[in-house]
């Protein structure tokens, strides 16, 4: 849970030193290459930075705008303002969750289909196991009876993340990195989505 102060501290060197060294060595595995230690062959802190300042930001959702999932996807999301997750708190007088929303699903309704979700494990593949602390959730969708060919299914799917921020060490970065994987034989069926957003409820 996000505690109550006015900024993200220390943003720069938090995003720089987001749990580096598990994202790297993951990562690695992920993909098949080696894995990058921090005792000075190389500099985990280095690359991950490296991958912050690459990925652009997708956004909310807006009329016109989708993203075909053909693979894996990632996106730099930012996070709410902290102050105004103060203020409510303080309005409301009780704990409030921080929620990745993925805006816009669009799956055939006739179709298996799934996605999982990942948070600052930006090289996450179709082969990424789900038993880590940066997997988030995931999205499925299971036909139904009357559902025929050609009809489009449309949700929104909301994960608290708040104490997956914190487990991973990241509660006080001011942006994330979101990583989208289509998965299983649904990764062969059409996914749209239309926007990535963190809000407070």
């Amino acid at each position: 849970m996000a505690s109550c102060t006015s900024t993200y501290e220390n943003v720069a060197n938090a995003q720089i030193a987001v749990n580096s060294s598990s994202i790297l060595s993951r990562s690695s595995s992920a993909t098949g290459t080696k894995p990058v230690s921090s005792d000075g062959v190389a500099s985990p802190a280095a690359a991950v930075a490296t991958v912050l300042k690459e990925i652009e930001e997708f956004g909310e959702e807006v009329e016109g705008k989708f993203k075909k999932l053909e693979g894996a996807f990632r996106s730099k999301v930012k996070r709410p303002d902290k102050e105004l997750f103060c203020n409510l708190k303080t309005q409301i007088n009780e704990e409030l969750e921080e929620v990745l929303v993925i805006q816009g699903v669009e799956v055939p309704s006739d179709k298996i289909s799934k996605f999982d979700v990942f948070i600052n494990l930006p090289d996450a593949n179709n082969e990424t196991p789900l038993n880590i602390p940066e997997f988030a959730g995931s999205f499925v969708n299971v036909p139904h009876l009357g559902m025929g060919p050609g009809m489009k299914r449309k949700k929104i799917l909301r994960i608290g993340i708040g104490d997956k921020l914190e487990q991973l060490g990241i509660k006080d970065m001011s942006s994330v990195i979101v990583t989208v994987v289509p998965k299983g034989k649904g990764k062969d069926v059409p996914i749209v989505i239309k926007g990535i957003k963190i809000e407070y409820d």
